[in-house]
């Protein structure tokens, strides 16, 4: 019904004038309460026959018909969300619609970033405090800087945020300083096993050392006797415990007396 209603425009108190100067007939009551920052606007819009003015700039005309439907109906066709999601991601924040938001962000996780578009989507993911997706997009660059770092995207990004070019350039140097650290070290246990494996030490304590623990650790007879000598050990320990008790139990039963007579003897 509400889709019906925006497609229609029937009773339309408002008219959306878009970047192509174009207008899309819109209900103010529905506006107010989807976005706070359209019902600001609409308060402070004028009335012109009983019609409010406002303009949303900066993006195409299918795009804001795409935004102004789903402010009806969370609804969206998904060729559409493709196409204009980046613009999307953008009004959603300008005008505070956080289920757009959402939405926006999930196609964007999902495999709608690209290498063209990747650094786009990082700086519009970090003034949306999208968190997870900036994580993806450095991972992704980081991962195929050589491809991304010929786009456009990136070019333009290098002439208006330097300090971001020099934050991505910081991340591939230190993934790639870990990346032949662990290489290293894999190397050097390669070779410490090849090594091992090859070269057996022929000081006598190591061959009987070595003797004892493969004979221990598949002899049955070895373990029954060292769980015997802790059920032993154990035994042991309650037995002296409980002598000492009784001692001190009978030292304390002589009182006083028990310091002559320890003299005496």
């Amino acid at each position: 019904m509400w889709d019906k209603l925006f497609k229609e425009g029937y009773g339309a108190d408002v008219h959306i004038i878009t970047e192509e100067k174009t207008i899309i007939p819109a209900h103010s009551s529905v506006l107010s309460i989807a976005s706070p920052v359209l019902g600001n606007f609409l308060q402070q819009s004028k009335v012109k026959s009983g019609i409010r003015y406002i303009k949303i700039p900066g993006v195409p005309h299918q795009a804001t018909c795409a935004f102004i439907r789903f402010l009806y109906s969370s609804c969206y066709e998904e060729e559409e969300m493709k196409k204009f999601v980046l613009h999307l991601l953008v009004l959603s924040q300008s005008y505070t619609v956080p289920s757009l938001k959402r939405v926006c962000v999930h196609f964007l996780e999902q495999g709608w970033t690209t290498t063209e578009n990747v650094i786009d989507v990082l700086q519009l993911a970090r003034c949306c405090d999208a968190a997870r997706l900036s994580l993806i997009c450095v991972r992704m660059i980081v991962r195929d800087f050589k491809t991304i770092s010929s786009t456009e995207g990136w070019k333009v990004m290098r002439r208006a945020n330097p300090a971001l070019e020099q934050e991505l350039l910081g991340a591939v140097v230190e993934t790639d300083s870990r990346k032949q650290e662990r290489l290293k070290k894999l190397e050097e246990k390669k070779d410490f096993l090849a090594t091992g494996s090859q070269v057996a030490c022929s000081f006598p304590a190591c061959k009987v050392l070595e003797t004892l623990v493969r004979h221990f650790s598949g002899c049955p007879l070895c373990r029954h006797f060292k769980e015997k000598m802790q059920q032993q050990s154990k035994k042991d320990e309650t037995k002296w415990k409980l002598l000492v008790s009784k001692v001190l139990a009978a030292k304390n039963a002589m009182g006083p007396f028990s310091s002559r007579r320890s003299g005496f003897l």
